[in-house]
């Protein structure tokens, strides 16, 4: 689960969701009952940093926005338009990881008849909150295009 890591990922990044998840157990405030009930709450500690990401990508958009709404005079437009296309590139990567997810979780549902009844909602809820994730980053992709679109620096003299 946690390998081969990346050389270039914090290492105490990728155990965030595990050790969030273990904590609760030690303190008792989660009492997990099988391997599916302990999946379904490390990945669902995972969509929730994924859902945090969106919200303070949303936070920097709305920042952005308002930065071309009010006419600030832009020192470097195009490096302003860099920084416009980095948070929705964010948005896309976001997004895509979900939606891959929410396919993945998504067929694990449909082909549960070799696993215990228990398994299909655990499932089905990891799905529905990836694809909540992906609902959430597209509709901010699409504010983040619309900004983009309407800021269109005008070309530098030559």
């Amino acid at each position: 689960m946690h390998g081969p890591l990346n050389p270039a990922v914090n290492p105490q990044v990728t155990f965030l969701d595990t050790s969030a998840v273990r904590r609760r157990v030690e303190e008792k405030n989660l009492h997990i009952s099988s391997p599916f009930e302990l999946s379904h709450w490390i990945v669902s500690a995972l969509i929730r940093r994924e859902s945090d990401l969106v919200a303070n990508l949303d936070k920097e958009s709305g920042e952005l926005e308002q930065r071309v709404m009010l006419g600030e005079d832009l020192e470097d437009p195009e490096e302003f338009l860099e920084e416009l296309f980095r948070a929705w590139y964010r948005l896309l990567a976001v997004r895509t990881i979900a939606t891959h997810s929410s396919a993945t979780y998504g067929r694990m549902a449909r082909q549960v008849r070799f696993l215990p009844d228990t398994a299909l909602p655990l499932f089905t809820d990891i799905a529905d909150q990836f694809a909540a994730v992906t609902t959430m980053a597209d509709g901010q992709r699409e504010f983040l295009h619309g900004v983009i679109e309407f800021y269109r620096p005008a070309p530098r003299p030559t």
